[in-house]
C-alpha cells in the first residue's frame, strides 16, 4: 500500500473511531434520558395510584389466564399495575403478573425508598417501580421498554451508518490530500528512476515548495549537480592521466626499441639509454603513486 492509501486508511479510521465514540456517547446519553423519562413516569403513576387519584385494577389476572377469560381491563393502556398486600400477596393487577422478590416484600411490609429496576417477562423487557402504600402494601407499576429499545436500535443503526459514511468520505478526502501532498515526491521518484536508468545527472528536478518535500527536492538537485561536477572532474582526470602516462611510456618504448635494434652500440651509450629508461620508469612510478593518493583522497571525501 502506497503513502496515499495509508493516509486514506488512517483518515478513514480516525474519523470512524471519532464518529463511533461520539455516537456511542450520544447513544448512552439518549438511553439514559429515555430511562429517566420512564422512571419519572413510573414515579408519578405510582404516586397517583397510591394517593387514589387513579382507579386501581380490580381482581387478579395474568397472561397465563387469558384463555380462561379472566383478563381484567387495565387501569391505563400505557402501564401495567399490580397491588400487593402488606404480606406481599397479589391483591390485583391489570393483566400481567409482575415479579416479586424479597426486596419488594420488604417495601410492602414497611415504608422504604421506592425501588426501580428493569425486569424481563416472557422475553419482553419492562421498567418497574415498587412503592410502599401508606397503611401497608405496595403498588408496582411497569412500563414496556419495547418502544424504547426500538428507538435505541434505530439510533444505533443510524449512528453506525453515519460513522461508515463519514469514514468513507474522510478516506476519500485523505486520498485526495495525499495525492496532492505526494505529487512532488512522485516527481522526485521519477527523476531518481531516470537518473538510475540513464546515468544522466542533468535531469531537472522541480522544487517549487518551501516545506520538507521542497527542501528534499532542492537537496537532491544539488546532489545531482555535485555528481555532474564530479563526473566531469573524473573525465578530465582520466584525460590528463592518459596524456601524462602516454609521454613516459612512449619514451620508454622508443628507448627499448632502439636498444633492441642497435646491437653494436657502445657501452656508454647503452648505459645512458638505460639510465634514461630508469628515470622514465621512476617518473611513471611517481605519477601512478600520485594518482593512487588522489583516488584515495577523493574516495574519503
Amino acid at each position: 500500500m502506497g503513502l496515499g492509501g495509508r493516509l486514506a486508511v488512517t483518515f478513514g479510521g480516525l474519523v470512524a473511531v471519532t464518529a463511533l465514540l461520539i455516537g456511542g456517547a450520544s447513544y448512552v446519553s439518549t438511553g439514559n434520558q429515555v430511562t429517566d423519562e420512564i422512571d419519572r413516569f413510573l414515579h408519578d403513576r405510582a404516586d397517583e395510584i397510591a394517593e387514589g387519584q387513579r382507579r386501581s385494577p380490580e381482581g387478579r389476572s395474568d397472561r397465563r389466564s387469558k384463555d380462561d377469560g379472566e383478563t381484567v381491563l387495565a387501569t391505563e393502556p400505557d402501564a401495567e399495575v399490580q397491588l400487593l398486600a402488606k404480606d406481599g400477596a397479589v391483591e390485583a393487577n391489570s393483566g400481567l403478573l409482575l415479579p416479586i422478590d424479597d426486596r419488594d416484600l420488604q417495601i410492602a411490609d414497611r415504608a422504604e425508598t421506592p425501588r426501580l429496576r428493569t425486569i424481563s417477562i416472557d422475553g419482553d423487557d419492562y421498567r418497574m417501580i415498587t412503592q410502599h402504600i401508606d397503611g401497608g402494601g405496595a403498588v408496582q407499576v411497569a412500563r414496556s421498554l419495547d418502544e424504547t429499545n426500538s428507538l435505541l436500535d434505530v439510533l444505533q443503526e443510524r449512528l453506525v451508518a453515519i460513522a461508515a459514511v463519514m469514514a468513507v468520505l474522510a478516506a476519500g478526502v485523505g486520498w485526495v490530500l495525499a495525492r496532492r501532498t505526494t505529487r512532488p515526491l512522485r516527481s522526485l521518484t521519477a527523476a531518481v528512476d531516470a537518473v538510475a536508468e540513464t546515468r544522466d545527472f542533468t535531469v531537472p528536478v522541480t522544487a517549487t515548495r518551501n516545506d520538507e518535500v521542497g527542501r528534499l527536492a532542492r537537496g537532491f538537485d544539488r546532489m545531482l549537480g555535485a555528481l555532474a561536477v564530479s563526473r566531469e572532474q573524473q573525465r578530465r582526470l582520466v584525460q590528463d592521466t592518459a596524456h601524462e602516462l602516454r609521454t613516459p611510456l612512449t619514451s620508454i618504448k622508443a628507448n627499448v626499441d632502439w636498444l633492441q635494434r642497435a646491437g653494436d652500440v657502445d657501452r656508454q651509450t647503452r648505459v645512458d639509454t638505460l639510465e634514461s629508461v630508469g628515470r622514465e620508469l621512476s617518473e611513471l612510478n611517481e605519477l601512478i603513486g600520485e594518482l593512487i593518493e588522489l583516488a584515495i583522497d577523493d574516495h574519503e571525501l
